[in-house]
């Protein structure tokens, strides 16, 4: 699209919308849409972006593309998972916790090409959850779930304690 096209349009209706009435206009500018190969970008603030996606190669595209699907299939089978074992007010720490978790050792098992990403890939999250399940099971290793359960015990540490501090000063103020 041209500003002189523009300009004309805007005096001679007072209104830019009007040209998606256009037929002429609008098939020009749809073919100009399918030639296009550069990047499209909405104001300034995106500049950097588009910047970071330039310097991003279409493997490593891939790669992240695989894990973002991956997780939007691990991560709400997690929270479930999590959630089943009744941590109560814990839950949301550990959660966070087992979210940083998971994304470290998918990366690790992404580089080192386990078996089971692909086929969990190719069903495209219409896996059981108890296949979902083993394969978190198998991703975390021993080390993690003594973090998970420090994490835990940490959290409840803290409440408890500060619920004690908030039970002395009302006895102290009482």
């Amino acid at each position: 699209m041209n500003d002189k096209q523009l300009a004309e349009q805007l005096e001679k209706t007072g209104n830019l919308m009007d040209l998606l009435n256009d037929a002429d206009w609008l098939r020009q500018n749809a073919e100009a849409a399918t030639e296009f190969t550069g990047y499209v970008e909405a104001g300034v603030g995106l500049q950097s972006y588009v910047n970071q996606l330039k310097r991003v190669s279409p493997d490593v595209f891939k790669v992240q593309k695989q894990q973002v699907k991956l997780l939007s299939i691990l991560l709400p089978a997690l929270h479930d998972w999590l959630n089943s074992w009744e941590l109560g007010l814990s839950f949301e720490v550990v959660y966070a916790e087992s979210q940083r978790l998971v994304y470290k050792r998918l990366v690790e098992a992404m580089e080192t090409q386990v078996g089971w990403i692909e086929p969990l890939l190719s069903e495209d999250g219409l896996m059981a959850p108890v296949k979902v399940r083993e394969r978190l099971a198998e991703l975390l290793r021993p080390e993690d779930w003594r973090v998970l359960a420090k994490v835990a015990a940490r959290d409840m540490e803290e409440r408890i304690l500060s619920r004690a501090q908030v039970q002395a000063e009302m006895l102290i103020a009482g």
